[in-house]
């Protein structure tokens, strides 16, 4: 959402900045979480299989933003992502007792 605020290029720095370092925590904590529910003797197919949709997901997205943006701008964007954002952030909550067990 600091997209939208943004009034020079130094803020879509700084912000850059915020979602590199958010992007710095959050990938190995997903790959360690991946790699704990892989199933034995699957490995390289499932590892594969991540990231070939993970390769669909970023090209669809940037397919769809592109569309988004030409009908509607860039403010639509910033909001639609923003929203999907906080839904994936609080779908953590969801399924923390399955992640945690003991």
């Amino acid at each position: 959402f600091g997209y939208l605020f943004s009034t020079s290029i130094l803020h879509i720095y700084f912000w850059q900045v915020v979602y590199a370092v958010g992007s710095a925590m959050m990938i190995p904590s997903f790959y360690s979480l991946f790699t704990k529910f892989i199933d034995k003797k699957k490995e390289a197919f499932e590892w594969g299989l991540n990231s070939t949709m993970l390769g669909f997901g970023v090209g669809i997205t940037g397919a769809a933003g592109g569309i988004i943006y030409a009908s509607f701008g860039y403010q639509t964007i910033f909001i639609l992502v923003g929203v999907i954002n906080i839904i994936a952030a609080l779908l953590n909550f969801v399924v923390k007792e399955e992640v945690y067990q003991k």
